[in-house]
């Protein structure tokens, strides 16, 4: 949860919201260009970014959405649209239309057109397409 309460319909810029863990770690992070908090306690997210991370803090997935919608009461994150997620290694990148995740069990549900890649060795950031 933010440390102060978002106000309905103010646009805010460069949006972070981080999630921690029962060990008070961040394990995930929303990042996003803009976003816009609802009355009803979900706030719209352009140009969402979601990190999750391991227990030792490593960058462990990550998932890209033109937008989202976060609900701050369910902590569920949900989109009828377009993503791109892939780990941090490269090994596994999925896209698709139309998801959902869930911090509280790391479950990220997509519903459409997927398409999956796995890769047996890690992708090289500076050659991502070896």
């Amino acid at each position: 949860m933010p440390a102060q309460p978002l106000a309905p319909g103010a646009l805010i810029k460069g949006f972070r919201l981080p999630g921690f863990d029962a060990q008070n770690r961040t394990n995930f992070l929303l990042i996003g260009a803009e976003a816009v908090p609802q009355a009803n306690g979900q706030i719209q997210i352009k140009q969402l970014r979601l990190e999750t991370y391991k227990a030792d803090g490593r960058l462990d997935f990550v998932v890209e959405a033109p937008e989202c919608t976060y609900d701050l009461k369910q902590r569920l994150a949900f989109s009828a649209g377009k993503l791109d997620a892939r780990t941090a290694d490269g090994r596994l990148a999925i896209s698709g239309e139309g998801f959902a995740w869930q911090p509280q069990n790391a479950t990220l549900a997509i519903s459409n057109r997927v398409h999956t890649v796995i890769r047996n060795r890690p992708v090289n950031p500076l050659n991502p397409n070896p």
